[in-house]
Protein backbone atom coordinates (compact mmCIF):
# COMPACT_ATOMS: atom_id res chain seq x y z
CA UNK A 1 0.00 0.00 0.00
CA UNK A 2 1.36 3.39 -1.05
CA UNK A 3 0.89 5.67 1.99
CA UNK A 4 1.37 8.86 -0.01
CA UNK A 5 -2.00 8.20 -1.65
CA UNK A 6 -3.84 8.19 1.70
CA UNK A 7 -5.36 11.23 3.39
CA UNK A 8 -4.35 12.04 6.99
CA UNK A 9 -7.67 10.70 8.27
CA UNK A 10 -7.30 7.45 6.30
CA UNK A 11 -3.72 7.04 7.56
CA UNK A 12 -4.83 7.70 11.14
CA UNK A 13 -7.59 5.07 11.19
CA UNK A 14 -6.16 2.42 8.88
CA UNK A 15 -2.93 2.26 10.87
CA UNK A 16 -4.54 2.72 14.33
CA UNK A 17 -2.40 5.70 15.31
CA UNK A 18 -4.36 6.06 18.55
CA UNK A 19 -2.82 2.77 19.65
CA UNK A 20 0.66 4.09 18.80
CA UNK A 21 -0.01 7.18 20.95
CA UNK A 22 -1.11 4.87 23.79
CA UNK A 23 2.14 2.92 23.41
CA UNK A 24 4.16 6.12 23.79
CA UNK A 25 2.20 7.05 26.92
CA UNK A 26 2.58 3.59 28.47
CA UNK A 27 6.28 3.44 27.67
CA UNK A 28 7.06 6.92 28.99
CA UNK A 29 5.15 6.23 32.20
CA UNK A 30 7.07 2.97 32.61
CA UNK A 31 10.54 4.45 32.12
CA UNK A 32 9.81 7.41 34.44
CA UNK A 33 8.81 5.03 37.25
CA UNK A 34 11.87 2.85 36.63
CA UNK A 35 14.23 5.84 36.70
CA UNK A 36 12.64 7.11 39.93
CA UNK A 37 13.40 3.86 41.80
CA UNK A 38 16.68 4.35 43.67
CA UNK A 39 17.37 0.63 44.04
CA UNK A 40 17.40 0.22 40.24
CA UNK A 41 20.00 2.90 39.57
CA UNK A 42 22.82 0.38 40.09
CA UNK A 43 21.15 -2.35 38.06
CA UNK A 44 23.23 -3.77 35.23
CA UNK A 45 20.10 -3.62 33.08
CA UNK A 46 19.17 0.04 33.66
CA UNK A 47 21.19 1.56 30.80
CA UNK A 48 19.90 -1.07 28.39
CA UNK A 49 16.30 -0.44 29.52
CA UNK A 50 16.68 3.33 29.03
CA UNK A 51 18.20 2.84 25.56
CA UNK A 52 15.48 0.40 24.51
CA UNK A 53 12.79 2.73 25.85
CA UNK A 54 14.22 5.67 23.87
CA UNK A 55 14.38 3.49 20.75
CA UNK A 56 10.75 2.47 21.26
CA UNK A 57 9.65 6.12 21.48
CA UNK A 58 11.73 7.07 18.43
CA UNK A 59 10.13 4.30 16.38
CA UNK A 60 6.64 5.23 17.60
CA UNK A 61 7.07 8.89 16.65
CA UNK A 62 8.33 7.72 13.26
CA UNK A 63 5.00 5.96 12.71
CA UNK A 64 3.07 9.06 13.76
CA UNK A 65 4.99 11.11 11.18
CA UNK A 66 3.57 9.73 7.94
CA UNK A 67 6.26 11.50 5.89
CA UNK A 68 8.84 9.04 7.21
CA UNK A 69 6.80 5.98 6.15
CA UNK A 70 6.54 5.20 2.44
CA UNK A 71 4.39 2.08 2.41
CA UNK A 72 2.67 -0.51 4.61
CA UNK A 73 5.74 -2.79 4.54
CA UNK A 74 7.84 -0.02 6.09
CA UNK A 75 5.10 0.60 8.67
CA UNK A 76 5.02 -3.09 9.62
CA UNK A 77 8.82 -3.31 9.83
CA UNK A 78 8.91 -0.33 12.21
CA UNK A 79 6.06 -1.75 14.28
CA UNK A 80 7.89 -5.09 14.44
CA UNK A 81 11.02 -3.33 15.74
CA UNK A 82 8.85 -1.72 18.45
CA UNK A 83 7.55 -5.16 19.48
CA UNK A 84 11.15 -6.38 19.85
CA UNK A 85 12.16 -3.31 21.93
CA UNK A 86 9.18 -3.79 24.23
CA UNK A 87 9.89 -7.52 24.68
CA UNK A 88 13.56 -6.86 25.50
CA UNK A 89 12.58 -4.25 28.13
CA UNK A 90 10.23 -6.80 29.69
CA UNK A 91 12.99 -9.43 29.60
CA UNK A 92 15.39 -7.10 31.48
CA UNK A 93 12.75 -6.28 34.12
CA UNK A 94 11.87 -9.95 34.51
CA UNK A 95 15.53 -10.85 35.09
CA UNK A 96 15.95 -7.93 37.51
CA UNK A 97 12.97 -9.14 39.54
CA UNK A 98 14.59 -12.57 39.82
CA UNK A 99 17.89 -11.14 41.12
CA UNK A 100 16.94 -8.00 43.06
CA UNK A 101 15.07 -8.85 46.28
CA UNK A 102 14.31 -5.18 47.02
CA UNK A 103 12.74 -4.72 43.60
CA UNK A 104 10.83 -8.00 43.96
CA UNK A 105 9.31 -6.90 47.31
CA UNK A 106 8.49 -3.45 45.95
CA UNK A 107 6.68 -4.92 42.94
CA UNK A 108 4.67 -7.24 45.20
CA UNK A 109 3.59 -4.50 47.61
CA UNK A 110 2.86 -1.74 45.08
CA UNK A 111 0.36 -3.27 42.67
CA UNK A 112 -0.58 0.01 40.91
CA UNK A 113 3.05 0.90 40.20
CA UNK A 114 3.76 -2.71 39.24
CA UNK A 115 0.95 -2.58 36.69
CA UNK A 116 2.49 0.51 35.04
CA UNK A 117 6.02 -0.93 35.04
CA UNK A 118 4.95 -4.36 33.82
CA UNK A 119 2.91 -3.03 30.91
CA UNK A 120 4.65 -5.31 28.40
CA UNK A 121 1.52 -7.21 27.42
CA UNK A 122 -0.62 -4.06 27.16
CA UNK A 123 1.89 -2.54 24.73
CA UNK A 124 2.12 -5.83 22.87
CA UNK A 125 -1.65 -5.84 22.38
CA UNK A 126 -1.67 -2.18 21.24
CA UNK A 127 0.92 -3.08 18.60
CA UNK A 128 -1.33 -5.86 17.31
CA UNK A 129 1.17 -8.62 18.03
CA UNK A 130 -1.41 -11.09 19.38
CA UNK A 131 -4.95 -12.13 18.61
CA UNK A 132 -7.63 -12.32 21.31
CA UNK A 133 -7.15 -16.11 21.37
CA UNK A 134 -3.40 -15.58 21.62
CA UNK A 135 -3.85 -13.26 24.59
CA UNK A 136 -5.78 -15.94 26.46
CA UNK A 137 -3.26 -18.66 25.63
CA UNK A 138 -0.05 -16.64 25.45
CA UNK A 139 1.60 -18.77 28.14
CA UNK A 140 0.20 -22.09 26.95
CA UNK A 141 3.48 -24.01 26.75
CA UNK A 142 4.52 -23.65 30.38
CA UNK A 143 0.97 -23.79 31.77
CA UNK A 144 -0.06 -26.90 29.84
CA UNK A 145 3.17 -28.66 30.81
CA UNK A 146 2.31 -28.09 34.47
CA UNK A 147 -1.31 -29.15 33.93
CA UNK A 148 -0.16 -32.30 32.13
CA UNK A 149 2.17 -33.28 34.99
CA UNK A 150 -0.57 -32.71 37.61
CA UNK A 151 -3.11 -34.71 35.56
CA UNK A 152 -0.62 -37.53 35.01
CA UNK A 153 0.10 -37.76 38.73
CA UNK A 154 -3.64 -37.66 39.48
CA UNK A 155 -4.36 -40.49 37.01
CA UNK A 156 -1.59 -42.60 38.52
CA UNK A 157 -3.08 -42.02 41.99
CA UNK A 158 -6.58 -43.02 40.79
CA UNK A 159 -5.19 -46.21 39.20
CA UNK A 160 -3.38 -47.09 42.43
CA UNK A 161 -6.62 -46.53 44.37
CA UNK A 162 -8.54 -48.80 41.99
CA UNK A 163 -6.05 -51.66 42.27
CA UNK A 164 -5.66 -51.05 46.02
CA UNK A 165 -1.88 -50.74 45.88
CA UNK A 166 -1.15 -49.16 49.27
CA UNK A 167 2.52 -48.49 48.55
CA UNK A 168 1.64 -46.93 45.19
CA UNK A 169 -1.12 -44.84 46.80
CA UNK A 170 1.28 -43.52 49.45
CA UNK A 171 4.03 -42.82 46.91
CA UNK A 172 1.68 -41.09 44.43
CA UNK A 173 0.03 -39.03 47.20
CA UNK A 174 3.40 -37.81 48.44
CA UNK A 175 4.54 -36.80 44.94
CA UNK A 176 1.23 -35.07 44.12
CA UNK A 177 1.18 -33.22 47.45
CA UNK A 178 4.81 -32.24 46.96
CA UNK A 179 4.02 -30.87 43.49
CA UNK A 180 1.19 -28.69 44.86
CA UNK A 181 3.38 -27.45 47.73
CA UNK A 182 6.21 -26.55 45.32
CA UNK A 183 3.75 -24.70 43.06
CA UNK A 184 2.41 -22.81 46.08
CA UNK A 185 5.82 -21.88 47.48
CA UNK A 186 7.43 -21.12 44.12
CA UNK A 187 4.47 -19.35 42.51
CA UNK A 188 6.37 -16.07 41.97
CA UNK A 189 9.29 -17.90 40.34
CA UNK A 190 6.77 -19.80 38.24
CA UNK A 191 5.12 -16.56 37.09
CA UNK A 192 8.53 -15.22 36.02
CA UNK A 193 9.28 -18.47 34.17
CA UNK A 194 5.93 -18.25 32.35
CA UNK A 195 6.58 -14.61 31.47
CA UNK A 196 10.09 -15.46 30.28
CA UNK A 197 8.62 -18.18 28.05
CA UNK A 198 6.14 -15.71 26.54
CA UNK A 199 8.77 -12.99 25.98
CA UNK A 200 11.11 -15.41 24.23
CA UNK A 201 8.33 -16.55 21.90
CA UNK A 202 7.50 -12.91 21.05
CA UNK A 203 11.16 -12.30 20.19
CA UNK A 204 11.47 -15.53 18.18
CA UNK A 205 8.44 -14.57 16.07
CA UNK A 206 9.68 -11.05 15.32
CA UNK A 207 13.49 -11.03 15.15
CA UNK A 208 14.46 -11.65 11.52
CA UNK A 209 17.03 -14.42 11.98
CA UNK A 210 15.20 -16.41 14.66
CA UNK A 211 11.86 -15.97 12.88
CA UNK A 212 13.37 -17.40 9.69
CA UNK A 213 14.86 -20.33 11.60
CA UNK A 214 11.50 -20.98 13.28
CA UNK A 215 9.68 -20.75 9.94
CA UNK A 216 12.06 -23.31 8.39
CA UNK A 217 11.67 -25.59 11.41
CA UNK A 218 7.86 -25.35 11.28
CA UNK A 219 7.83 -26.04 7.52
CA UNK A 220 10.14 -29.03 7.94
CA UNK A 221 8.03 -30.38 10.81
CA UNK A 222 4.69 -29.99 9.00
CA UNK A 223 6.08 -31.34 5.72
CA UNK A 224 7.38 -34.39 7.57
CA UNK A 225 4.07 -34.85 9.37
CA UNK A 226 2.13 -34.54 6.10
CA UNK A 227 4.45 -37.08 4.46
CA UNK A 228 3.84 -39.59 7.28
CA UNK A 229 0.06 -39.12 7.05
CA UNK A 230 0.08 -39.56 3.27
CA UNK A 231 2.12 -42.78 3.55
CA UNK A 232 -0.31 -44.15 6.15
CA UNK A 233 -3.24 -43.37 3.87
Amino acid sequence: MNISELSDIEYNYIFSLENIRDVIELNQRRIKLIQDLEFLKESKYINKIIRLSNDLDTLAFKLLNRNSIQDSEKFNATRQAMIICNAKIADCLNKEEGKNKTYKKFIRKNKDISKDINCFENINIKLGNVSYFGIKLNNWMMIWTIVFIILLLSVILVVELIIQNNIGILFSSIILSGAFIILLIKQNELKRAIKFDYIQRVLSRNEYITANIQEKYDKSFYDGLQSIIQKKL
